[in-house]
Formats: structure tokens, sequence, C-alpha cells
């Protein structure tokens, strides 16, 4: 019953610990325009083949390399422009200007395949 307990906790531990890994790989994409530190778990649960993770974390917005990447390699700062406006949205003109970091917290909806956990 022991070995069976302590088998059942490390596989949650492991899977929890995959899902955030996931989550800050993504966010990872963004670095070099923000830093994103702080990154926290709020709650994680179950919703049929689904698994909810909602996090939080800092971010605050590299105005300088912004403004270089878009004089430089436009395409780039397209591709990440979609994050832009969802950060400038929620968190205002002082986020903008660099001044201070901006607190996000947001979900990440995992779906059980056939492969394993994807990230929706």
């Amino acid at each position: 019953m022991f070995i069976t307990l302590v088998a059942f906790i490390s596989s949650c531990v492991s899977r929890s610990s995959y899902f955030d890994e996931i989550i800050l790989q993504n966010l990872k994409q963004y670095e070099d325009i923000a830093e994103i530190y702080d990154y926290r778990k709020i709650k994680e649960y179950n919703e049929g083949n689904k698994h909810i993770v909602v996090y939080q974390y800092k971010v605050k917005l590299k105005t300088d390399k912004v403004l270089k990447e878009a004089q430089t390699n436009i395409l780039d700062i397209l591709k990440k422009s979609p994050f832009l406006v969802e950060l400038s949205t929620r968190c205002g003109i002082n986020f903008i200007t660099g001044k201070q970091p901006c607190i996000i917290e947001d979900k990440a909806i995992f779906k059980k395949t056939a492969n394993g956990w994807i990230l929706k």
C-alpha cells in the first residue's frame, strides 16, 4: 500500500512539473523582448480529458530591444506582435514604456491524446 501511494504521489509530482516545464518553455520564446520572472502555479485541476493549470508570472518589457528589433528584424517582431498587443492591453502604458513590470495571471489547457498531453 505504501509503495503504491509513493508511486502515485511521484507520478503526480512529475506530471505537474512536466506541465510547468511546457508553460515556461512557451514563455521563453519572448525572452528577447520581455523579462519574464517569478513564475508560480496558482492551481491545477482536471476537467474530463483536460488538465488545466492556472499560473502567474511577472513580465517587464525590454523597450530598447523591441525598438532595435523593430528596425532590424521586422518579421521577428511581427511574429511576437500578438503577445505585445495582449500585454499592452492587459498592463497599460507604464508597462509599454518599460517603467513597471506587470503581473499576468493566465491559464494553460492541456488535452490528453493517444500520444500524451498537448498544450491547446
